[in-house]
């Protein structure tokens, strides 16, 4: 009786874990432009907005132009939780404070895959001062140690260059599932955002970068249905990659 009744109570709270409302808060909304480096005489240009929380980085939001008057904003959220929606742009452009409450039909299951070896052989190195515009920044590199080893498979490399920590805090940016689970072993980032980040890809060919264009400050609440049952949601193997990380 006693097993019995423990097991209905797992059930209970497994049921309410299921259905409880998920909410994430964000304070920042952030502009970068988006180069895509399709060949050495051809890029690709598109502005991207990073929608974050200065003190939580595990979890974050994308909006890029879906027409003139709204953003598509891809949540990637906690516990493997992911959504796409449409949202107007007034809202994250012109007002300060904005809730959001994402239907269940719109919230997806994720899993990522970083693999065991990768976390072995990635580490973080800082480089040299960059100069931009006349002015000093820090740079920091994530980075394969044992390229020669790995040279067949896509193995890429990161450049942060960091704004000034002292003036601005913010828990470092992190897209790449690699780069975050890395950070989090030693935090070697600053706690602020990139002016820049580089990517180049394991044969030294720069593929993409994002430059910092603006940064405003906003008080947005996103929400998941309360009724939404998140383990019956389709799971995806990778999570939304703009720029194919």
């Amino acid at each position: 009786m006693v097993f019995k009744n423990s097991l209905n109570l797992f059930l209970l709270f497994s049921t309410i874990a299921c259905f409880s409302q998920k909410e994430y808060s964000f304070d920042y909304f952030i502009h970068y432009e988006y180069t895509k480096y399709i060949d050495a005489a051809t890029t690709k240009s598109t502005d991207i907005y990073y929608v974050t929380n200065s003190e939580q980085n595990t979890y974050y939001a994308v909006a890029t132009e879906a027409d003139s008057l709204n953003f598509k904003i891809y949540l990637k959220g906690e516990d493997g939780i992911e959504a796409r929606i449409p949202i107007p742009k007034k809202n994250l452009l012109e007002s300060e404070d904005t809730q959001i409450e994402i239907p269940c039909a719109s919230v997806f299951k994720y899993e990522e895959n970083v693999r065991k070896y990768l976390m072995k052989v990635y580490a973080f190195s800082e480089k040299k001062d960059t100069l931009l515009d006349t002015k000093k920044y820090s740079s920091i590199s994530l980075f394969c140690t044992n390229p020669k080893r790995y040279a067949n498979r896509s193995i890429g490399s990161y450049q942060y260059i960091m704004e000034d920590s002292s003036s601005f805090f913010h828990l470092p940016i992190l897209t790449s599932s690699l780069a975050l689970k890395k950070w989090e072993e030693d935090k070697k980032l600053p706690n602020t955002i990139y002016k820049e980040k580089i990517y180049t890809n394991n044969l030294g060919q720069l593929e993409f970068k994002e430059t910092l264009k603006s940064v405003r400050k906003v008080n947005l609440k996103v929400t998941i249905s309360e009724d939404c049952d998140l383990s019956k949601r389709t799971i995806h193997t990778k999570g939304y990659e703009l720029s194919d990380e």
